[in-house]
């Protein structure tokens, strides 16, 4: 069979009986123009701005239309990449490599500081850097100029991703979107909600037609609803968008966080009390940084962390596991660190990947560590250690650290991890106290 592009050279859904059930009617949201500004927030133990991108339009015929563009774009990546690319799967299906590239790349066009024209697609999504670095790993060879230009060509994501982003908005204009009646019907189980959207005359794809997440994330969401949201739009239908956009992104199941109780010890005896990396699912602290914010701004999140500037306080930074975007993260890290003259600090926690740190791992345990033949260039390790603010550093091996699924409310060990705290001069750290609740959550 022919390829249609050229070769490049080189080698859960729980079931229990319903205790209750509610139907819930909207016909109209109204449309809000988007307007950005930077606000300030002050107590005497937390200072900073943040970037607040005003309020969007959001309708679940809207989301099914999005959801249905990125799609599109999606399948396209993986036609493209099974074709260009020789990948050997290890553990890994080649279906979720590839969409676990994809989600790289798909997360890496949000770090700058703006407001987006579409918090769902990326609009001008110019940053391919993820792909190149995914490709190379899957080959073992570097990626030659022409091949750069192969790939771009093939996937066309930008040109793509924009004319998305038109569409939708061509059809909010359109007579097509006239804000179809819809129902969020809502089923109460032993442990869960279950949130089913039904929208006349219109297909809703099986996976996201129903939705559903345990019950004490849903009582935290509605709390965090009633006290921050100011739009007529209701609590279950920026629940179902927010739960369905997770879902066709194919992260939904990723909703790990730092450990409830390390956050409770973190909170009372260091003060910490903000999350830099969050969602409306996993959150702890009333307040935190998450990637869609024309939706969780309703819950509480402050926008993107690349939109916000830490000025005063003690903050929990727990990014996604990826070196694109913890690069990135540090670097940020460190410049507010540099302007800031308050007290200000960070709890930083990412996987040791870098193989000097692998290998000492290895020799204070007597537990397995696995060491790959091929790893992948870390250089935000050493730049934390070459740092003047770097207060307080433990290395934790797999087992001996634990993450919180909030989907499933179970505990997991899925990485050997690092425990930085980065500092200015104006804040004081007693290891003693931090190897303590460390050791004890």
């Amino acid at each position: 069979m022919t390829n249609k592009y050229e070769l490049l050279e080189f080698n859960n859904i729980p079931v229990i009986f319903a205790m209750s059930k509610l139907q819930v009617t909207f016909t109209d949201i109204p449309v809000i123009s988007a307007i950005s500004e930077f606000k300030k927030y002050h107590t005497d133990s937390m200072a900073y701005s943040y970037l607040n991108c005003g309020s969007y339009v959001l309708h679940p015929q809207i989301e099914l239309k999005s959801i249905e563009l990125l799609d599109e774009i999606m399948s396209h990546f993986r036609r493209v990449i099974r074709e260009m690319v020789n990948i050997k799967p290890r553990k890994k299906s080649v279906r979720r490599i590839i969409d676990s590239m994809f989600a790289r790349w798909y997360f890496s066009q949000f770090i700058h500081d703006k407001c987006e024209r579409n918090y769902y697609i990326p609009y001008n999504a110019t940053n391919y850097n993820t792909i190149y670095e995914d490709v190379e790993y899957q080959s073992g060879k570097p990626l030659s100029p022409r091949n750069i230009i192969k790939l771009d060509d093939a996937l066309n994501l930008t040109e793509l991703c924009n004319e998305a982003v038109e569409e939708v908005e061509a059809f909010i204009e359109s007579e097509e979107y006239h804000h179809i009646p819809y129902e969020i019907n809502k089923e109460f189980v032993e442990r869960s909600v279950k949130l089913t959207l039904d929208m006349n005359g219109v297909i809703i794809p099986e996976k996201i037609r129903s939705v559903y997440l345990p019950l004490s994330t849903y009582e935290s969401l509605r709390e965090a609803y009633n006290e921050f949201s100011s739009v007529y739009t209701s609590l279950d239908t920026l629940i179902w968008i927010l739960v369905a956009r997770y879902i066709s992104l194919n992260i939904y199941n990723l909703q790990l966080a730092i450990h409830p109780s390390l956050y409770k010890k973190l909170q009372d005896e260091l003060g910490v009390q903000f999350e830099m990396f969050a969602s409306g699912i996993n959150k702890f602290f009333k307040h935190y940084c998450s990637l869609f914010q024309d939706i969780e701004i309703n819950f509480g999140s402050r926008g993107s962390f690349f939109g916000f500037v830490p000025i005063k306080g003690f903050y929990s930074v727990n990014p996604p596991f990826d070196t694109f975007i913890i690069n990135h993260t540090l670097d940020r890290l460190l410049e507010s660190l540099e302007n800031s003259t308050e007290p200000l600090g960070f709890f930083l926690t990412i996987p040791i990947w870098d193989k000097e740190s692998l290998f000492k791992l290895k020799n204070q345990t007597r537990k397995r560590v696995y060491i790959p033949k091929h790893i992948t260039p870390f250089p935000a390790v050493k730049k934390i250690h070459a740092s003047k603010y770097l207060k307080y550093h433990q290395m934790f091996h797999q087992d001996d650290f634990r993450y919180y699924d909030y989907n499933t409310k179970r505990t997991k060990y899925v990485a050997n991890t690092h425990v930085f705290i980065l500092g200015n001069d104006k804040i004081t750290i007693n290891a003693a106290t931090v190897d303590s609740i460390l050791y004890r959550f």
